[in-house]
């Protein structure tokens, strides 16, 4: 019964025409008002019923592209930031790559130069033990050699000695003196 009015007023249209012959309206120009008046109460129908389902059909969809898009902005923001950080991360790590490759060439350079430092004071250091043993063996050996000397001397001496008639005696002391 919702549909009621809208009957009745087409009711009353189409009896208003048909009473109103007499107006000097033709049958043709008659039918034409009736299918205007048709048409006026079914474009009054859909204003009426279907306009705000279909206007309430179409702002749910303008409000979910509406979202759609400020999520896309808002993800594009959040993408955007993400890739701001990544790059100054990444940037941050190439510095320290870049201090720390830095710090590692200074660190070799000083462990090379105090590697020379130390290979150099231990050759000096050898050489002068080197240099210390063999003047200590050298020192060694020209005692045993003036002590071999000196016995030699002696007995050639003593030797001699026994063939004259007066004997002399030396001692090795005597002839270490001697030769040094």
């Amino acid at each position: 019964m919702r549909f009621k009015p809208i009957v009745d007023l087409l009711i009353f249209i189409d009896d208003f025409l048909r009473e109103n012959v007499n107006l000097g309206l033709d049958a043709y120009t008659i039918a034409e008002l009736s299918v205007l008046g048709s048409f006026l109460c079914f474009l009054a129908i859909v204003i009426k019923k279907v306009w705000p389902v279909l206007k309430n059909s179409l702002d749910s969809h303008i409000e979910s592209v509406k979202n759609q898009i400020n999520s896309a902005e808002k993800l594009r923001e959040e993408s955007a930031t993400a890739l701001t950080r990544a790059n100054l991360t990444s940037a941050n790590i190439q510095n320290e790559i870049e201090n720390y490759k830095r710090r590692s060439e200074e660190r070799i350079s000083q462990l090379e130069k105090e590697n020379r430092l130390y290979l150099q004071a231990l050759r000096e250091k050898a050489a002068l033990s080197l240099n210390a043993q063999l003047s200590a063996e050298l020192s060694k050996h020209k005692e045993i050699l003036v002590d071999r000397l000196a016995d030699l001397i002696t007995e050639k001496l003593s030797d001699k000695m026994k063939d004259q008639s007066e004997k002399i005696s030396f001692s090795k002391e005597d002839l270490k003196r001697l030769t040094h």
